[in-house]
């Protein structure tokens, strides 16, 4: 704060005006921020805005940093290594699809297996109650 800013801040607190004296210490507080935002945005909005590589011309450096590294070979391993695991997950999904339509349109052979034992149990039982 200002040295006028601090003076009128204090005298603000002790005359119990601590509205108008939150109102400074709010005021302070902005200005400061405002400016170190500003700064650390100065720095950093050159890297924010670089250009990135046209569609179907990229480079080596994935990155855009302006240099290939090791950085650059992390990166393409990592997005080689999430597309097959997406394959593979496209792979598993149509697997589990082709099982549910089976089951949906004719259930699964245990289900019939069961069906049929049932339903020789029944007949068996009925034969023995014309024994009868």
């Amino acid at each position: 704060m200002s040295n006028n800013k601090t003076h009128s801040f204090i005298n603000m607190l002790v005359e119990e005006n601590l509205v108008q004296a939150q109102n400074i210490l709010k005021e302070q507080l902005n200005e400061k921020l405002t400016k170190i935002l500003n700064e650390k945005f100065e720095s950093f909005a050159p890297t924010i805005f670089e250009e990135l590589d046209p569609v179907g011309k990229e480079d080596e450096d994935v990155n855009n940093d302006g240099e290939v590294d090791s950085t650059d070979d992390y990166l393409k391993n990592r997005r080689e290594a999430i597309g097959k695991a997406i394959e593979g997950e496209d792979d598993d999904e149509a697997e589990d699809e082709e099982q549910s339509e089976e089951e949906e349109e004719g259930g699964s052979e245990e289900e019939e297996d069961e069906e049929d034992d049932q339903d020789s149990e029944e007949a068996d039982e009925d034969s023995e109650e014309k024994k009868d």
